[in-house]
């Protein structure tokens, strides 16, 4: 094996190391991958037997690793990415939900690590801190974004909370979104989505009754209270938690002049990511180096160019939610 064949083989084994949980054996991983024993595996390890294309492209489907990352001199203007399409039956939500979670545990994992978010809507992470209203959400992302059959007759109930899987997948990505720190940067439009969409599937006649409806309603408001809370205090909490330092850290920006596009930036370490979301669910997962540092350089000008309303930032902060929950209060009227 040649000196620069060692180098990348040993990058690329160590790029898989990091996305394994601490608890899996990356040699038993390897050896079961690719058929092979513990000897063998060893010995593609540590750069003794050079990896097969074949091996190469296995790993890197099975990890989800980009070979890109592998060749710092592919052309400035070609980006590789990764995307499954939400469609139930090769990817189902179920298995969308648990790629959040993949996605998740390995950034929170990392030393050093930081999601830059940039927001045309709420992210999603938030609405798993209440029940109703998270499966409110899933049940609007079935019903009129992936169009399910059998969604289109339905009526939302609260009564089936407890039993929806969805939810507990959904704290799962809350618990380690928790462990990440974070910087959002929203806009006046950012928070108010899903409160048109109470409202419409309100007139709509979707809720069993108006008590159900208003039940969103206030848990929306505590969501509000929540965050406005964490950007108080600087740092991510549960819902009902005392705050404390014991989470990550949270800034919240409030840009008034460009539409945020609910981009993320992800960054682990001395690696980089991007997701693109499209079709309000679906998303693309990008890791070249020139995409990624120019989308960083976006999100630190954005910032630049836009009002902090955490920590020290009382005045704004205060105005900026206050008009939030007054847009509260016209939707609970009207559905009163």
């Amino acid at each position: 094996m040649s000196e620069n064949q060692s180098a990348a083989q040993m990058h690329f084994i160590q790029m898989i190391k990091n996305k394994l949980p601490n608890h899996v054996s990356l040699p038993e991983q390897i050896a079961s991958l690719l058929n092979i024993g513990d000897h063998s595996a060893y010995r593609r390890i540590r750069g003794e037997k050079v990896m097969s294309l074949d091996e190469v492209l296995l790993l890197a489907n099975h990890f989800e690793i980009s070979l890109e990352l592998l060749n710092p001199k592919i052309s400035n203007d070609q980006v590789w990415f990764s995307f499954k399409t939400l469609d139930n039956k090769s990817f189902t939500f179920e298995q969308y939900l648990q790629s959040q979670i993949d996605h998740l545990e390995r950034i929170s994992k990392a030393k050093e690590k930081e999601m830059i978010y940039s927001a045309k809507d709420l992210p999603v992470f938030h609405y798993y801190h209440f029940d109703e209203l998270a499966a409110f959400k899933i049940f609007v992302w079935k019903k009129a974004i992936m169009g399910l059959e059998e969604y289109q007759d339905r009526q939302f109930s609260i009564d089936t909370v407890n039993e929806d899987q969805n939810i507990v997948m959904g704290k799962m990505a809350l618990e380690r979104y928790i462990a990440v720190p974070s910087v959002e940067i929203w806009n006046d439009e950012t928070p108010h989505s899903v409160l048109r969409q109470i409202h419409f599937y309100y007139d709509m006649g979707v809720f069993k009754n108006k008590k159900e409806a208003l039940v969103l309603v206030d848990q929306f408001m505590e969501m509000m209270n929540h965050l406005e809370k964490q950007a108080e205090v600087g740092h991510k909490f549960h819902v009902g938690d005392n705050p404390s330092e014991y989470g990550s850290t949270y800034k919240l920006y409030n840009n008034e002049v460009v539409l945020c596009d609910n981009s993320i930036f992800a960054v682990t370490d001395d690696q980089k990511g991007v997701f693109i979301t499209h079709n309000t669910l679906n998303y693309m997962f990008i890791t070249n180096r020139d995409y990624c540092d120019t989308t960083q350089l976006w999100l630190n000008n954005l910032m630049k160019r836009s009002t902090l309303i955490s920590s020290a930032s009382e005045k704004a902060r205060t105005q900026f939610f206050n008009t939030i929950k007054e847009k509260v209060e016209v939707v609970r009227k009207r559905i009163k």
